[in-house]
């Protein structure tokens, strides 16, 4: 514990959580490789939840084979002698076995979990809660929901994988999606939504089960899709009661996958939205007239940016009329982080754009872009100011609280607008 708890660092500031609502952020396994991003870095202080990302489930999953095949490699490495639909670690070696400051080769457990471990002795209040599935992950989730044996297998895994790593306060399905729509073509069933209900319900009762074995409280939440085409297939009058969470992913509304131009995170519908129910208010709206309670859901922020290069055919000023492509960054098309964007295009919470970039707004959607009209170039993000507008929406409609995606890819801003949207203080 030498050196905890670890000072804030980049532009975070200490802020004093007077709301009760939930502030959280995703932490991705991976970004202890390529970005650097530690255990240690994680602004523990100022966050009430913090999910893993990700635990994947043992059997067939052809989307991580073709996206990642040395990731597949790892979890057939993973998965070696454990029956299908059990829950594994992926990167054993970054969340086990890595070595820092303060750690000994005797120990049984070192990496990301041992710093998570001194996480919580610095700052007991945090939750850390593991995340099955993703984009890539998702595969065997299918079967989960709609085979009760696939179901008794992964249930019983997840309790197992609860009482080895007793860091861990329950559990996050982030199944992507039911009903179908994933990284996978020809995956997903009308029966999905049923059996995500059942899931929740089955989940719950061993939750409680190991609860009373433990003495300790286990939450249990899901990460869902913001868009109400694929909320309106879950059962949720009885998939709601036994959750705490439902996390409303609510960014990736448009993107790098398609020449349609919109907003990828906003609170509203614009004026001019191409689709229908894909902005946090329509899936807030939906869940509340579903009959869930509004203090179980948490709203999505996004600390990246969407967006596209060689915009052309743009009407009035107004890059949203335009038609564009992928802009290229940060390894996947049309993405960028939030410190990239910062540094790079928006110049910081009080700059109005650099490098011939202009920070616009929409007050119809509560939603920022940045716009270069000499490039061509249109990027969707959540600005400080959008951000603090999601802090506000929960307030006002009593909801649970607010996290985002994730937290490597900020540099303390939008946590920090996180916060001041919703009143808090700074200490």
């Amino acid at each position: 514990m030498t050196g905890r708890p670890h000072p804030l660092t980049q532009h975070n500031l200490a802020y004093r959580n007077t709301s009760g609502k939930k502030v959280a952020a995703y932490f991705v396994e991976w970004g202890v490789h390529g970005r650097g991003f530690h255990a240690a870095d994680i602004p523990a202080q100022n966050l009430t939840h913090l999910y893993y990302a990700f635990l994947p489930v043992c059997g067939a999953n052809p989307s991580l084979k073709a996206a990642n095949p040395a990731g597949y490699a790892m979890l057939l490495e993973q998965c070696a002698g454990k029956p299908d639909y059990s829950v594994v670690i992926h990167d054993s070696f970054a969340a086990l076995e890595k070595m820092y400051p303060g750690d000994s080769p005797a120990q049984p457990i070192r990496g990301i979990f041992a710093g998570l471990y001194r996480l919580k002795q610095a700052h007991p209040h945090i939750k850390v809660i593991p995340s099955v599935g993703g984009w890539t992950l998702s595969d065997p989730l299918y079967q989960v929901g709609i085979d009760p044996a696939a179901r008794t297998v992964f249930i019983e895994s997840v309790v197992s994988f609860l009482r080895t790593y007793p860091v861990f306060d329950g559990i996050d399905i982030d199944w992507e999606f039911p009903g179908g729509g994933g990284a996978t073509p020809g995956l997903g069933t009308v029966k999905d939504g049923a059996g995500f209900a059942t899931l929740m319900q089955e989940l719950r009762a061993a939750l409680n089960t190991l609860a009373a074995e433990t003495g300790r409280d286990y939450e249990l939440a899901a990460a869902m899709s913001g868009g109400v085409e694929k909320l309106s297939i879950i059962d949720w009058e009885k998939a709601a009661p036994p959750m705490d969470y439902i996390n409303l992913m609510t960014y990736d509304y448009y993107g790098a996958g398609s020449n349609v131009l919109g907003h990828q995170t906003g609170l509203y519908p614009s004026a001019a939205s191409p689709y229908q129910g894909r902005s946090a208010h329509e899936a807030v709206q939906y869940l509340v007239e579903s009959g869930v309670t509004p203090g179980k859901i948490a709203i999505g922020v996004a600390m990246y940016g969407r967006g596209w290069q060689d915009v052309t055919d743009v009407k009035n000023n107004n890059p949203f009329s335009g038609v564009g492509g992928a802009v290229l960054s940060d390894g996947e098309p049309g993405f960028m982080n939030y410190r990239q964007l910062a540094a790079n295009a928006s110049g910081g919470p009080k700059a109005s754009g650099i490098n011939g970039f202009i920070l616009g707004w929409d007050d119809t959607a509560r939603a920022s872009y940045l716009w270069n009209p000499t490039s061509n170039t249109l990027i969707s993000f959540d600005s400080p100011r959008s951000v603090e507008a999601k802090g506000a929406y929960v307030l006002q409609h009593q909801l649970g609280g607010i996290f985002a995606w994730e937290i490597a890819a900020d540099n303390g801003h939008i946590l920090n607008a996180m916060h001041e949207g919703l009143g808090h203080q700074q200490q």
